[in-house]
């Protein structure tokens, strides 16, 4: 199975991070296509993923014919199908059913934590004050984390453990602000 992911900067793009990451942490190979986001030479690479306007996007061949994925939890779900060995849900029903449910809202909730807080790996911002609608967001963050982590992921580094193969790569060593 080869497939290609179609990518921004995962410095300042929290998407294209996540589609990454999907490939990373569970060790399934993929050529990774990178373009500068909202540039010609975007465009010119989402013309081979389809022609959408967003990344992440992914492609491989099936026997009838490409396919074409995209957004994270498509990808997410594309891949679980494909690669039932990696276990990336749960396997106890509980446990995946609140998985699901909180991946899907990190996907498209916290508007005033997105707005407010765009991404980028390469800065730290001091002195930043939060508007109580992104203090509303964190909290809600911080409450569905806790909740994963003391219900399903004690056991682990992750919010919800599954297999011990859902240990994690090892990262780059974190830069303090």
């Amino acid at each position: 199975m080869t497939y290609s992911i179609a990518i921004g900067d995962r410095t300042y793009s929290s998407w294209s991070l996540r589609g990454w990451l999907l490939f990373a942490k569970f060790d399934i190979p993929v050529d990774v296509v990178t373009a500068r986001l909202y540039s010609p030479e975007f465009t010119d690479v989402l013309k081979k993923f389809g022609g959408g306007r967003l990344v992440p996007a992914v492609r491989f061949d099936a026997p009838s014919g490409p396919v074409i994925v995209t957004d994270t939890l498509a990808i997410a779900e594309t891949l679980t199908e494909r690669h039932p060995d990696k276990t990336m849900w749960p396997q106890n029903p509980a446990a995946r059913g609140f998985a699901r449910s909180i991946t899907a809202e990190m996907h498209s909730g916290f508007g005033a934590l997105r707005n407010d807080c765009a991404m980028n790996l390469h800065h730290c911002y001091k002195g930043f004050t939060p508007s109580d609608p992104v203090l509303a967001d964190v909290a809600r963050v911080e409450k569905i984390w806790s909740e994963a982590r003391s219900r399903w992921g004690t056991s682990g580094p992750w919010l919800l453990v599954n297999t011990p193969s859902q240990m994690p790569f090892t990262p780059r060593s974190r830069r303090g602000c």
